[in-house]
């Protein structure tokens, strides 16, 4: 399903998210993922310098070859990936390895190259370097969306940062720009700096309802992310643990709330609903799972109710 944005840009409602690209996946299987994702018609594609150690927007450059008049691609600036050193070489072979080892051994991973990145590099001169790297990683002349990635609005306060941006979209080196960053600080910058939040993206789910709270988002380009991922580390061992508990949710949702495929259904529906006039993005390593996503629709039926349901979890606490 294709949606028209307020900017006017047409794209597919769902979006292809690549932090997982170049990680713990190899060239060739982040290429096959990227090409199953526009086979079964998703045309929008989020990346970052950051990604996948700095070499995703690469692999996404190889895939959009051909293809560029049909796609549309989201990069950001802010986080530069970790320099190309020995220790980084290592640390992507173990990533490699360690798939399917206990997740502790990921997260300590995730965290060793976390430190190896660098934040909130939102000068102009290392955001126009950013500029340049992606749009020749990317191997394409605009960039449709770049978003401040991570920001806060204190580091939207320098008033170089309109000024440069409003050049480098006059010089059709980006067509849109805003912030990709948490939804309080995405709404805060919407209030201080409007100009600099035409496009806004944050994460939104039954676990984390932020849409419920988005009124000020109206007329603006909205990308959400992450309506699976984090509430399932929390709710799937939580209905396993209590059957009263997962047969309130399996009532009130009407088939079994212990069935995890059917559950990720449910919620990504739900965002879709929740986001009805934005894009909403999704990330997966497995190329079954996108056969299976683009067929969901929206669920408005359901968003207001799995929002309520996701309170009943123990030590809910969305971020």
């Amino acid at each position: 399903m294709s949606i028209v944005l307020p900017g006017g840009t047409t794209i597919s409602q769902f979006g292809f998210g690549c932090s997982g690209l170049m990680a713990r996946l190899n060239r060739k299987e982040s290429r096959r993922l990227l090409e199953t994702a526009f086979d079964h018609g998703i045309t929008h594609y989020d990346v970052a310098r950051c990604y996948g150690y700095g070499e995703a927007e690469s692999v996404v450059g190889d895939f959009i070859e051909g293809r560029r008049s049909a796609v549309t691609v989201t990069t950001k600036a802010g986080i530069l990936p970790p320099r190309k050193t020995k220790l980084l070489a290592t640390a992507r072979g173990i990533a490699r390895r360690v798939v399917g080892i206990h997740p502790m051994f990921r997260r300590r991973l995730r965290a060793m190259t976390r430190t190896m990145s660098s934040f909130g590099c939102f000068d102009v001169a290392t955001i126009g370097q950013s500029v340049e790297t992606s749009l020749r990683e990317l191997r394409i002349d605009v960039i449709d969306f770049l978003l401040l990635h991570d920001c806060t609005p204190d580091d939207l306060s320098n008033p170089e940062l309109l000024e440069y941006l409003t050049a480098l979209q006059r010089a059709g080196k980006i067509r849109q720009f805003g912030v990709g960053t948490g939804f309080a600080e995405a709404a805060q910058a919407r209030q201080i700096y409007p100009a600099l939040t035409q496009v806004v993206q944050f994460a939104n789910g039954p676990w984390q309802p932020n849409m419920l709270n988005a009124e000020w988002t109206a007329g603006l380009t909205v990308f959400t992310h992450s309506a699976v991922g984090p509430a399932f580390a929390k709710i799937r061992p939580a209905l396993a643990a209590d059957s009263v508990l997962a047969a309130r949710w399996s009532s009130q949702l009407g088939f079994d709330a212990k069935d995890s495929r059917k559950l990720g259904e449910a919620f990504l529906g739900a965002a879709l609903a929740a986001n009805s006039k934005g894009c909403v993005l999704f990330s997966t390593q497995r190329p079954e799972a996108i056969a299976t996503n683009v067929k969901i629709a929206p669920r408005p039926d359901l968003w207001l109710t799995l929002c309520a349901l996701a309170k009943t979890i123990p030590g809910h606490a969305p971020a």
